[in-house]
């Protein structure tokens, strides 16, 4: 059986001796959306988790619980753009309406903007947990623009915009 590579579920020396072995700290992001009805509709997620994992347990570094929520719901969800998205909803017996971009208390730009800055105090947060790189494992390829955006903006700190960091940031999706 394989080490432990979720930060979740070790303590805090085991953390410590990991980081020092390899400061790199993946993030899975994912959402959860439909995906048919033979799919969990975490799908995206847990490809991601899985990228991560295997990826810390091969390389080194440590797997992160995964990001599930945040994107925007009204711009690239399966529930509110698919041609079918009505026998979507009727398959998990909601209402269609539930996907209209009313149905949501932030307008897609304002979920847009959340998701940004929820991906960067995430990534500081990283740093600040003494990483020296942390890699945002992008499972549903819409996120991957999010995931590139938020890395350029964190990075930006090192080209004197904001007092220098001490952490690379990175992404990339599960198929590439």
């Amino acid at each position: 059986m394989s080490e432990e590579v979720r930060y979740h579920m070790l303590r805090p020396d085991q953390i410590v001796k990991r980081r020092k072995e390899c400061p790199v700290a993946y993030l899975p992001v994912g959402t959860i959306e439909w995906h048919g009805v033979h799919n969990p509709v975490g799908t995206d997620t847990l490809q991601a988790e899985e990228f991560a994992v295997r990826c810390a347990e091969k390389g080194g570094g440590l797997a992160f619980p995964p990001l599930y929520y945040g994107e925007s719901r009204s711009e690239s969800l399966m529930e509110a753009n698919a041609a079918d998205r009505d026998k979507i909803a009727e398959k998990m017996d909601l209402p269609v309406d539930n996907f209209n971009p009313e149905c949501q208390y932030f307008s897609p730009n304002q979920q847009v903007e959340n998701y940004h800055r929820l991906l960067l105090h995430i990534l500081t947060e990283l740093e600040t947990l003494g990483f020296k790189v942390g890699v945002l494992v992008a499972g549903h390829y819409p996120l991957i623009d999010h995931c590139r955006s938020a890395v350029l903006t964190f990075s930006k700190r090192r080209l004197g915009t904001v007092p220098a960091g001490k952490m690379i940031a990175w992404t990339f999706v599960d198929y590439h």
